[in-house]
Parts: structure tokens; C-alpha cells; sequence
């Protein structure tokens, strides 16, 4: 599964930055949460998982991603 956020920068780059950052820990997390505690209709292996924060040149906006492996057939 992948999840993407764009966000613009405002004022401060670094602090976008920042943001983003613990936006992917957030969102990892309450994948394997949903995984664990809410559907349990798949599980999220660690192997596999990914963050990639882009920051482009003359962009007024960073973009994160966040891969989130997920295995469905572990529950069959």
C-alpha cells in the first residue's frame, strides 16, 4: 500500500520537513493498527516498509510517501 500527503511549505521548509516526517510514523501506525485491533483482515510485515519525503527545487510543496506492506493472505 502506498500512501501519499502533500504539503505546501509556508514559511518553513525545515518544519515541513519535520511535519512529514512524523506524518509517516502517524500513518504507519494506524495501518497496523487497523491490521491489528479494528479489521484484523491482514497483517503488515516490516520487511518492505518505505518513507520518502521529496523535496523539489522552486516547489512550494514537499510530498511524502509512505510504503505500508500488507499481506492479506496470512489470515485466510
Amino acid at each position: 500500500m502506498q500512501i501519499w500527503v502533500a504539503r505546501a511549505y509556508q514559511a518553513d521548509p525545515e518544519a515541513t520537513y519535520r511535519s512529514l516526517v512524523t506524518d509517516a510514523s502517524s500513518l504507519r501506525a494506524a495501518v497496523i493498527r487497523d491490521a491489528h485491533q479494528i479489521s484484523g483482515e491482514y497483517l503488515v510485515p516490516d520487511e518492505g516498509a518505505g518513507v520518502s519525503v521529496q523535496r523539489e527545487a522552486g516547489r512550494a510543496f514537499a510530498v511524502l510517501r509512505v510504503t505500508v506492506p500488507v499481506n492479506y493472505e496470512t489470515t485466510v
